[in-house]
């Protein structure tokens, strides 16, 4: 079992006060290669123009380039949370870099609380990975981003947006320039990790919420909110379309004071040219719990369901 106490103790002694990102995360790297056993690979991967772009690793030649939302490491990037897989290939768009790879642990880095990196590591057996070694590494990795945030070049962000039902929104976000993934869940309750049945029988206080991880450099927090509003119906105080009840309504959960007056500005410029109250509340971020892979992307994996026109007006069959 590897002793992470004594694993972070010496990465702190290694990259305190060292102003230099490829030095810290190659001494990083080669410290966990070091340490943990029956591992193949061990390395980082960092945000580059809206992708993941191989950094310094251990190991064998790994794939220089991964979309963000593609394998395990670009999951761990979309979604901001650690993947612990026991058998990649039973992983859904599974990325095989090394055939000798059986089982992988993803653990996202941060700077200004977006994901700017994610630390990847591999073994050659099923199963190596425990939640002991996910507490460890995401230790680890919290050190990394205390000591080197600064560093990082651009960090994507991650916008959160309930509009009615997920699958109906998604693709107006999937479509715009600048947005890496759309990601669809639950925000808004207290419980932890809902399932679809509760939050949509209104057990939970959860809505169904969209995760938009985006390049700040592309397209801004401003104009998300933009097409929040255009695709949904930001009038209805009680739900979206068919869809009706608290999980089905509006709101845009916060990050930042930044984010919280930017979506006001845009409600409250809505209401003067529409003359209409508009039901969409403020909240700040809490949490947000990823749905099942078959809620993600419906709209492609159910064509019957929608229509080119009803994708365009946020409606469903029914």
């Amino acid at each position: 079992m590897t002793d992470y106490k004594t694993l972070c103790l010496q990465l702190k002694g290694l990259i305190e006060g060292v102003p230099h990102l490829t030095a810290n995360l190659a001494n990083a790297s080669a410290l966990l290669f070091g340490a943990m056993e029956d591992i193949n690979w061990a390395g980082f991967y960092l945000v580059e123009n809206g992708k993941l772009v191989l950094g310094p690793f251990q190991g064998k030649p790994a794939c220089i380039e991964i979309d963000i939302g593609s394998g395990v490491c670009g999951a761990a990037a979309s979604q901001d949370r650690t993947q612990l897989v026991e058998n990649v290939h039973l992983f859904p768009g599974h990325i095989a870099c090394d055939s000798a790879s059986n089982s992988e642990i993803v653990v996202p880095l941060h700077a200004n609380g977006a994901v700017a990196a994610v630390l990847d590591i591999d073994s050659p057996l099923v199963g190596r990975f425990t939640e002991c070694d996910r507490h460890g590494l995401e230790e680890f990795a919290k050190i990394l981003e205390c000591e080197l945030s600064g560093l990082f070049g651009c960090a994507l962000k991650s916008g959160y947006f309930a509009g009615g039902c997920f699958w109906c929104i998604t693709p107006f976000f999937k479509m715009a320039p600048g947005v890496i993934s759309v990601t669809s869940g639950y925000s808004g309750g207290d419980e932890i990790d809902p399932s679809y049945e509760d939050v949509k029988k209104q057990r939970t206080g959860h809505r169904e919420t969209i995760k938009a991880t985006y390049d700040p450099q592309l397209v801004s927090f401003e104009k998300l909110c933009d097409i929040f509003l255009s695709a949904t119906d930001p009038f209805d105080a009680d739900g979206q379309f068919i869809d009706r009840g608290r999980s089905y309504t509006l709101a845009v959960y916060y990050q930042s004071e930044q984010e919280r007056l930017a979506a006001e500005r845009k409600i409250n410029a809505l209401e003067q040219s529409s003359g209409k109250k508009v039901y969409v509340s403020l909240e700040p971020f809490k949490s947000f719990y990823a749905a099942g892979e078959e809620h993600q992307d419906y709209y492609l994996k159910n064509p019957d369901a929608f229509d080119e026109e009803m994708i365009r007006s946020g409606r469903k069959k029914s």
